[in-house]
């Protein structure tokens, strides 16, 4: 009498035909029953609201003062800073502030459950997109969501729900200014309770520029009332005194004839990631259909062309030479083809490429957006850095385009997004759907720009391009992974066909999915670290444990009880019988996701307060995590304290369950 597992409920969806694979975002409007606040906040909590400079934060914190809350105010500034009355100020780009910020509030002997963050909120939404708005856009918003995350994540906080609020992320009514890099909020919002148990998100989109003075104060009375609520839907817009929620429409895309499109016979089209599987494979398809005049944008690209024919007689398999036979296919099949090295995300290599094409064809009919970076790592191992690769190629790269097309006129701009925007694609892709969302706003402002912009949520393709994605998963999540992606990923074949029909439409976004996409949407909340991790622990507690395996170090039995504690928490979570003190966790078969599952452990094992994931990282073996920890000064509660809020919050999350 067992539920089925996630993994069997996704076996068990069917393999929808091709004419069904097809469907619109789209918003309802759902009935909204404002209670008073006094009624729905029994009881004293702590609130830190990160306050927006528009008025609207300071409207929420006075009726949860009136409401007799505890109301922690952050200001975005330039250093940490505590002030007289209560409130903080700290640098949104600098993660220690964060940890300052808790650490402070905790030494006073408060813990926030709730977070209001407002940084997204400004009154700026119309002005020219460029680097540097970009640049704070995503430091106060994403970024900040990331490293609140991080911070949030190392302490011992019961349960917590962070509401985000922002605006010009969503195209509701039509009439909306909308922010397109704002819109990365949404990464964090869908991804953190993904990898955190005790963490809720919900992203609250509102309106500042279509509003009279009725309507605004409507609309904040809603909002007040909407985040002392208990969050149900991820994703929320109030419009004055509406409040809509997105859903997903199936629609029909017939099959035409294939001329009756915006491809043209003899076209010209640029595709950027055009070396990569999908762009080789659409480039392949506009070649036997088209006949079509193709420039291929990568980032290394290949080498001189008097250097093929000896590269293909040698019969080498390596990558390189692989693509040199794809294109030299492509020109068999009528095709034009020039092959250019320029990162999409700078200017003056993609003014290049543009020149470049107009000096060789004289014109360009279409744009591919096709470049992509796949997401690695999970919230608490993620850094700025390896974030800020996977948000560049589509956003960097998508601005870019928009920039050295802005003279050229295009039939179409196709943006490759995904359904992992609207999904969150599972623990680990907090940068990748906050990239592809931005894609999605852009598409939804720009839809009558470049001829026809439109972003496509692509389902999973049977291509392989993010093998590196599943790196932290157990070598039985990364096959179920692997064979999901072979039933029910899209051939290039059938992509090829879905993106004719996409181009014979006027829609700003289509999501393509080969699964009935609102299930898919409904299974993915439960594609979570715990689950992962249970199905991990299940696994190994179901078997006995095996033996130490061979490893370059010798076996050194643990010595003191806290080197006892650490080696019998490693043997639980990696099933081995017997781990000595210099043993690295890794070489054991360790991974980041049991990683993180082990710095939880020792937290609640030694009482610890604050333990950063990193220290994995740092002190790889029993000996060196020891040493640290007994030199780490620590704040320490009771166990049984702890133990018990654990059980009351496991309680409150299995309610929330059954009322789902």
């Amino acid at each position: 009498n067992m539920a089925p597992t996630l993994e069997e409920t996704v076996d068990q969806l069917a393999r929808e035909e091709l004419d069904n694979w097809f469907y619109l975002p789209t918003w309802k409007q759902t009935a909204f029953c404002a209670l008073s606040n006094e009624k729905i906040l029994t009881d004293l909590q702590c609130w830190l609201v990160f306050q927006d400079s528009c008025g609207v934060s300071e409207y929420i914190i006075d009726q949860l003062l009136q409401a007799n809350q505890d109301v922690i105010c952050i200001q975005a500034g330039t250093q940490f800073m505590r002030h007289d009355d209560g409130s903080y100020t700290i640098c949104p780009y600098t993660r220690a502030d964060y940890d300052a910020l808790l650490a402070d509030i905790h030494a006073q002997g408060k813990t926030p459950r709730h977070v209001v963050h407002a940084w997204s909120v400004t009154h700026d939404t119309c002005t020219q997109i460029d680097d540097s708005c970009v640049d704070a856009c995503l430091t106060t918003g994403f970024y900040s969501l990331l490293y609140l995350a991080q911070s949030l994540g190392e302490v011992d906080i019961e349960d917590c729900c962070i509401e985000i609020i922002s605006n010009g992320t969503q195209n509701v009514t039509g009439h909306e200014v909308l922010y397109p890099p704002k819109s990365t909020v949404l990464g964090p919002c869908r991804v953190i309770p993904l990898e955190f148990a005790h963490m809720r998100c919900r992203t609250i989109d509102i309106d500042l520029d279509n509003v009279d003075e009725w309507h605004y104060r409507e609309m904040l009375r809603l909002l007040t009332t909407e985040i002392v609520m208990e969050p149900k839907d991820p994703l929320v817009v109030l419009r004055g005194n509406h409040r809509w929620v997105q859903t997903f429409e199936p629609i029909q895309l017939p099959e035409q004839d294939i001329y009756r499109t915006r491809l043209r016979t003899g076209g010209v089209y640029l595709i950027t990631g055009g070396l990569g599987g999908i762009g080789l494979a659409m480039a392949e398809y506009l070649a036997q259909q088209f006949q079509a005049k193709l420039i291929l944008v990568g980032r290394s690209g290949l080498p001189p062309r008097s250097e093929w024919s000896h590269r293909v007689a040698s019969h080498n398999g390596d990558p390189t030479t692989q693509k040199i036979r794809s294109i030299q296919s492509l020109e068999e099949a009528g095709a034009e083809v020039l092959v250019m090295a320029a990162d999409v995300t700078k200017y003056d290599q993609m003014e290049t490429v543009i020149q470049q094409t107009l000096k060789q064809f004289g014109v360009i009919h279409g744009v591919f957006h096709a470049a992509g970076v796949p997401g690695i790592g999970l919230i608490p191992l993620k850094t700025p850095e390896s974030a800020a690769q996977v948000l560049s190629s589509k956003i960097t790269g998508t601005l870019v385009l928009d920039q050295v097309l802005e003279h050229v006129s295009l039939d179409f701009l196709i943006l490759f997004s995904s359904i992992t925007s609207m999904t969150g694609g599972g623990p680990g892709q907090i940068d990748y759907c906050a990239a592809n969302a931005f894609l999605d706003t852009y598409a939804q402002k720009n839809v009558a720009k470049h001829g026809l912009t439109v972003a496509i949520n692509w389902g999973e393709w049977q291509w392989n391009a993010w093998e590196q994605g599943l790196s932290g998963y157990d070598s039985e999540t990364q096959d179920f992974f692997r064979a999901n992606r072979q039933k029910f990923g899209i051939t290039f074949a059938e992509g090829a066909i879905a993106l004719r029909r996409i181009l014979e439409q006027h829609f700003p976004q289509i999501v393509v999915s080969t699964q009935d996409f609102r299930t898919i949407v409904d299974l993915s909340k439960n594609l979570t670290t715990d689950h992962i991790l249970n199905k991990t622990s299940d696994k190994n507690q179901s078997k006995a444990k095996h033996p130490r395996p061979t490893l370059g170090t010798s076996y050194v039995v643990p010595q003191s009880e806290l080197e006892h504690k650490i080696a019998h928490i490693w043997g639980d979570l990696l099933g081995i019988e017997a781990i000595g003190i210099h043993d690295n966790f890794f070489e054991l078969g360790g991974n980041s996701l049991i990683g993180i599952d082990l710095i939880a452990r020792l937290r609640k094992e030694l009482a610890i307060e604050s333990l950063s994931v990193h220290i994995l990282y740092e002190a790889p073996s029993i000996s060196a995590m020891s040493s640290i920890l007994d030199n780490t000064s620590t704040t320490v509660s009771p166990v049984e304290e702890r133990q018990d809020r654990g059980a009351r919050r496991r309680a409150r999350q299995e309610q929330r369950r059954r009322n789902a």
